[in-house]
């Protein structure tokens, strides 16, 4: 019976090896498992991937052929020994097939075909593969003996990647952010999501006074109304008036898994949107930030803001999802001193969209009462600023951090702040160094301090906070000279 069964795992540059990396991965036990499975009858690779093209767990004698499976695998990089089991209904395994693999990759997948003929016992069906001895994944369907219902319907399918690209440009648009001078604090991307409503990242509209919304037709829609955000979860939903273009639709809540593939945007510095196909690589639950998911690309630029679509075409997240309220892309090199986040995605089921007749707040509002970020200086006179518990100075010398931070305990006690004034620059006036919460309330600041540096030699300003006081939580830093933000940092505190 062994010739009813067909094994492709098939690679990129070869018609026997199926071999993808879809995202990179922490190192994970078991060696190999499962991150997602699914069958149907026919396959095809698009874009150097493996498409299932018409998804199903019901095959119908004699009607259908063969059942394909395709898993995707997170494991070690190295030599792997596979083998998959076909199981019957009674659970017997009737088809076996050894194979060896030797990853390259973190994240890689594979396809397994059985031809179906009438010696096949009606019922619930398995394909158990095992890696190195041990299960790495399971997928189970149904065959059904009798002609296929003329009303059958497979599951969902995919849409094609170009159908999605046209849709998400279609409904998506550059978001232009405004100071009250009329210049331009950074760009970023915004999609609509209803009549008159755009949804974008919060760090993107934070500190404008003015945004100017330009949909792929090139018009200019003004905004200065925010019907919906929320800080923390870096989201919010901006009313536009006029003629808007079509939305996108959002996905089912919870909808998506680790090993999905999804799209967004990259944006050139000329402003063309170009798609990045990409996968779920995590999902985590942060106390204070709501959810997030993990994209495989890296997030950046004046692509924040963007819609994360599935392969239908949902929305199921906002580009963006960042955990330091107040940073900005645009501050990147400008001696910011901050955590690591990588590639964040606020999921669309934590955005709310208001009803028509939901309160507004104007841009204008949320800078008075204190929720937006104060922008930094375009003066760069800090040339270097860090964190840690505790800074040695040398006359004459930049500082030394007996041990850099980004993370305090309560244990520690104390941390200090500490930034080294530009050499090149006369630097004269006073100096203030502010400990911000998330909702960017100051919750201590030192006292000010009078800076004399004549251009000729390293000048230091340091100040000592107290951690055993603060909640555990992220904080923001800033320094500030004469009232301007000239330097920002970014901690957090655990207990």
């Amino acid at each position: 019976m062994r010739h009813i069964f067909t094994l492709v795992l098939v690679a990129l540059t070869s018609s026997h090896l199926f071999a993808q990396t879809v995202g990179s991965v922490a190192p994970i036990e078991p060696r190999v498992r499962a991150t997602r499975s699914v069958s149907g009858t026919k396959g095809s690779q698009q874009n150097g991937k493996f498409v299932v093209e018409d998804r199903r767990s019901i095959f119908y004698l004699p009607a259908d052929k063969q059942v394909i499976v395709y898993f995707e695998w997170e494991g070690t990089i190295g030599n792997h020994s596979f083998e998959g089991r076909w199981k019957n209904p009674e659970g017997k395994v009737v088809l076996t097939s050894d194979f060896q693999y030797a990853a390259t990759a973190r994240h890689f997948g594979g396809y397994l075909s059985l031809d179906l003929g009438e010696k096949f016992k009606p019922g619930m069906w398995s394909l158990e593969v095992r890696a190195d001895g041990g299960i790495a994944g399971t997928h189970t369907f149904q065959i059904v003996a009798g002609e296929k219902p003329s009303n059958f319907v497979a599951d969902r399918q995919p849409v094609a990647l170009a159908e999605i690209y046209k849709k998400a440009l279609a409904a998506s648009a550059s978001v232009d952010v405004l100071n009250a001078k009329g210049e331009s604090l950074r760009t970023g991307s915004a999609f609509f999501i209803g009549r008159g409503l755009a949804v974008t990242a919060f760090q993107i509209i934070d500190g404008a006074s003015s945004l100017r919304l330009v949909p792929p037709d090139g018009r200019r829609v003004e905004s200065t109304q925010v019907v919906a955000y929320n800080r923390p979860q870096d989201w919010a939903v901006l009313r536009v008036s006029g003629d808007t273009p079509p939305a996108l639709g959002p996905a089912m809540p919870k909808s998506w898994s680790v090993g999905d593939r999804c799209f967004t945007f990259e944006v050139s510095l000329a402003g063309n949107r170009t798609v990045v196909d990409e996968f779920i690589t995590g999902e985590h639950t942060f106390p204070e930030f709501g959810e997030r998911l993990n994209v495989s690309s890296p997030t950046w630029g004046s692509a924040i803001g963007s819609p994360v679509l599935n392969e239908y075409g949902d929305v199921i997240g906002v580009l963006g999802g960042s955990t330091h309220p107040g940073k900005h892309w645009e501050d990147t090199g400008r001696g910011v001193w901050s955590m690591r986040e990588g590639s964040l995605v606020t999921p669309i089921d934590s955005v709310r969209v208001p009803t028509i007749d939901a309160v507004v707040f104007t841009l204008e509002e949320l800078q008075r009462r204190g929720i937006f970020t104060p922008p930094l200086s375009k003066e760069q006179i800090v040339l270097w600023g860090g964190l840690g518990s505790h800074f040695e100075l040398k006359k004459g010398e930049s500082p030394v951090a007996r041990e850099p931070k980004t993370e305090f305990s309560h244990h520690d006690g104390s941390g200090e702040v500490a930034i080294v004034w530009d050499p090149r620059f006369k630097v004269r006036g006073i100096v203030k160094f502010q400990l911000y919460d998330l909702y960017n309330v100051v919750v201590a600041e030192s006292s000010p301090e009078k800076v004399n540096g004549d251009g000729r030699k390293y000048l230091t300003s340091k100040w000592g906070f107290n951690v055993s006081d603060l909640k555990g939580s992220e904080y923001r830093v800033d320094a500030l000279m004469d009232g301007a933000t000239v330097w920002r940092g970014f901690f957090r505190v655990v207990d």
